[in-house]
């Protein structure tokens, strides 16, 4: 099952009411799948995996089966701090047997994070690569 990624441009006005109600229902769970991914959905239940406590590799929600994983890359800066500069963004259905990409219109799903020299976030920017 790949997963569906979130379509800006649907629904359309010539779909029929189901293809509608199914599009919606999409959107919604990828709009969830994202907050749950920063924390911010409750029922999900967060643990991590790699890494330390304060720099986790893999940081995981999980809700029944549905795990939503972000895998972090981290970078020492130029003061000496370990900050993350690399995001990606995973879905699984089946208690992380499978995980899929969590991609937008453009087939995103890596969100990478610039610094200036006073370690202040400057710019994300996303790909998919």
């Amino acid at each position: 099952m790949a997963y569906t990624s979130f379509n800006n441009a649907g629904p359309l006005p010539e779909h029929t009411v189901g293809q509608m109600l199914s599009a919606i229902k999409l959107e919604v769970q990828v709009i969830r799948d994202i907050l749950a991914a920063l924390g911010y959905v409750q029922g999900f239940n967060y643990s991590h995996s790699g890494g330390t406590t304060k720099y986790p590799t893999d940081m995981l929600y999980t809700r029944g089966s549905e795990i939503i994983k972000v895998v972090n890359t981290y970078i020492t800066t130029g003061l000496g701090n370990y900050v993350p500069s690399r995001k990606k963004f995973y879905y699984s259905s089946d208690t992380g047997s499978n995980y899929y990409e969590i991609r937008d219109e453009s087939n995103n799903f890596i969100m990478d994070i610039t610094y200036n020299s006073d370690d202040t976030v400057i710019a994300t920017t996303w790909g998919a690569v």
